[in-house]
């Protein structure tokens, strides 16, 4: 399996499982069955409303169906991966997701401009779809939406490899809290982020020297993307943030067998 190692500015090596062409071809497949299935039937259904109408109105239905595939079909790959985390149906089942390309869970607007570009990706022949080709030639197996967003598709962890930090603590039980955590926070959060704290928090064999300034950036990252002030201590911002998180999507990864 193709890997993807990023070098942070601190010396430390993260590694990604790129998703193939034929794990993506999977995914694909499952979500064109499932495309495919609820446009049978709003086909079906406005054919069997034409063969009782006698208003003409059924073939006006007919139209919108027809002209409205395009749509459904951008706006399947637009939806599923901002309301999933980063997945459709398909790359679910495959386990597969959308991050940036730094390894950080992918935002709203990247899975935006990358579900709008899927059209091209699929539509446009050179000789084959020129998404294809160039999962197929790009060293990060990008299709263009990934290389126009700054995401790529990866292959998600395996449930247990990261113990759950503060198992017993929670975010509404701290008895200080400096950062100013509310809806409007969580709206710009979901479980990709969750599961991206988890693994920085969680990370063994980095030596001291190298975590500090990792944990410094990836709170500075957050701070300056959810609009919060500078704290002092990244620390106590992840943690902070990580509990939040947790309470408020209500889950806890129970720790591995053994570990």
């Amino acid at each position: 399996m193709p890997k993807l190692a990023m070098q942070t500015a601190e010396g430390v090596t993260l590694e990604l499982d790129l998703a193939g062409a034929g794990s993506r071809f999977a995914a694909g497949l499952i979500d064109g069955m499932l495309i495919l299935t609820i446009t049978l039937g709003f086909l079906v259904l406005a054919i069997l409303l034409g063969g009782v109408d006698v208003t003409g109105f059924s073939n006006f239905v007919l139209g919108l169906v027809g002209m409205g595939n395009i749509l459904f079909l951008v706006a399947y790959n637009v939806v599923f991966p901002i309301v999933w985390d980063g997945q459709t149906p398909g790359k679910r089942v495959m386990g597969l997701r959308i991050v940036s390309a730094e390894g950080h869970p992918a935002t709203r607007m990247q899975m935006l401009v990358r579900g709008l570009l899927w059209i091209v990706d699929v539509l446009v022949l050179v000789p084959i779809s020129i998404g294809v080709l160039l999962i197929a030639v790009t060293e990060k197996r990008q299709r263009l939406g990934d290389i126009v967003a700054g995401t790529l598709v990866a292959r998600e962890a395996p449930l247990g490899v990261a113990s759950e930090p503060w198992p017993r603590e929670s975010w509404t039980g701290l008895v200080q809290r400096h950062l100013a955590l509310g809806p409007a926070v969580l709206e710009q959060l979901d479980g990709e982020d969750l599961a991206f704290l988890r693994e920085v928090i969680t990370r063994r064999g980095i030596e001291e020297f190298k975590r500090r300034p990792l944990l410094r950036r990836v709170a500075k990252h957050y701070l300056d993307r959810l609009g919060l002030e500078q704290a002092a201590d990244p620390r106590t911002v992840l943690k902070e943030l990580y509990l939040f998180l947790r309470e408020q999507r209500g889950v806890l990864q129970q720790p591995s067998a053994g570990s």
